[in-house]
């Protein structure tokens, strides 16, 4: 996977709210822990493949890979936590 599709993948898990700032801080990104806005992460991200924004990644590669983004999240924040 290219640091192309990486980056959009952050930007699906964001808008989808399985990725947060920290709520004290703001300055680093955290697993939000909501499993109903990983499955919506999941859910864009396979619209946004199948809209064709992954060029020829297979779907599960992309679903992987949202997976991997999601799971590499901190838990809680490297300064507040």
């Amino acid at each position: 996977m290219n640091s192309d599709t990486h980056e959009q993948l952050i930007v699906i898990a964001k808008d989808a709210g399985a990725i947060r700032a920290c709520e004290i801080c703001w300055n680093h990104d955290i697993a939000s822990g909501d499993g109903d806005a990983k499955n919506m992460a999941f859910a864009m991200a396979t619209n946004a493949w199948k809209a064709g924004r992954f060029g020829a990644s297979p779907r599960e590669e992309i679903i992987e890979a949202i997976d991997d983004v999601i799971r590499a999240a901190n838990h809680t924040c490297p300064s507040c936590g």
